[in-house]
């Protein structure tokens, strides 16, 4: 038909149904029989044809009319310009772009019918296909013993503790989540859409990384002591918490040096607390070690 040509035959956009539709309407010419769609947000106007072509236009408050009562916006790829009724009903303004950059409006034959929003009819989650466990390789490049605590965040209790001396490795086994996709059906006046997204993976795990330090050392300064050591303690100070990544960006085979990855953190505050009674610390004074 020829108003058809008119409106869309120029040229055509390639987008995704809007996920953030506020308003949907249907577009008819009086006495025929297919029917346009409309949807309206406030970034754009999307028109999707009887034919299920797309055709997108930017919201342009500069193109709006005169007296308000139109909103105006613009496709440049066509180029073409549209005067919404900001009613919601009625006729809708075509205008067409001529070369000294005017725009030159005429009524469309289509009228404009506002529909009810969007009924959320039903969600559907599916997991990924599932990824095998990471094998991990904790090291500490540190000059000091580090306390590490491992907190799987899907059961926070089920912590892991290993004790890192300077340049030692570790090694364990870590589960890797594979993320999901949503499905969404919406109904409107019996129309059925729906919208899909993907889930990201999610991080399972967090690290917090403890230095053992020497706190406090007690010396016998008197003449028949002469310097002997006779108390020493060590003590837990915190260095940083860091997530292990999720997903794919967590390879299968990875090597992760806790100390750097805590101290980039900048977050000492941050760390888990440890509860003490289920690390031993050895506070035992090497026999004869006296002080300088």
């Amino acid at each position: 038909m020829h108003w058809r040509v008119t409106l869309f035959g120029l040229a055509l956009l390639s987008i995704s149904p809007l996920a953030t539709a506020q308003q949907t309407f249907e577009l008819r010419v009086p006495g025929a029989e297919s029917i346009s769609h409309a949807e309206l947000n406030n970034r754009e106007l999307l028109i999707v044809d009887s034919r299920n072509r797309r055709f997108a236009y930017a919201r342009r408050p500069d193109f709006d009319s005169p007296n308000g009562k139109y909103l105006g916006f613009m496709n440049l790829a066509l180029p073409q310009a549209i005067r919404w009724p900001k009613s919601g009903s009625g006729f809708f303004h075509i205008g067409s772009l001529s070369r000294a950059g005017r725009i030159t409006y005429r009524e469309s034959r289509m009228t404009v019918h506002a529909l009810r929003a969007p009924r959320f009819a039903a969600r559907e989650i599916g997991a990924a296909n599932p990824l095998p466990p990471a094998e991990v390789t904790l090291t500490n490049s540190h000059t000091r013993e580090l306390w590490v605590l491992i907190t799987d965040l899907r059961d926070p209790k089920a912590a892991i503790r290993m004790r890192l001396k300077p340049g030692e490795k570790k090694d364990l086994s870590l589960q890797r989540d594979a993320g999901g996709r949503v499905v969404e059906t919406f109904e409107t006046l019996g129309r059925i859409e729906q919208r899909a997204y993907d889930l990201p993976p999610q991080p399972l795990y967090d690290v917090s990384v403890y230095e053992l330090f020497l706190q406090s050392v007690a010396i016998d300064r008197t003449k028949r002591g002469q310097g002997k050591v006779e108390d020493i303690n060590w003590s837990p100070r915190s260095i940083g918490i860091f997530p292990v990544p999720p997903g794919n960006l967590l390879p299968e085979r990875a090597k992760l040096d806790v100390y750097a990855k805590a101290k980039a953190e900048h977050n000492p505050g941050a760390v888990r607390r440890l509860d003490r009674e289920q690390w031993k610390v050895d506070n035992t004074v090497p026999a004869d070690l006296r002080a300088p």
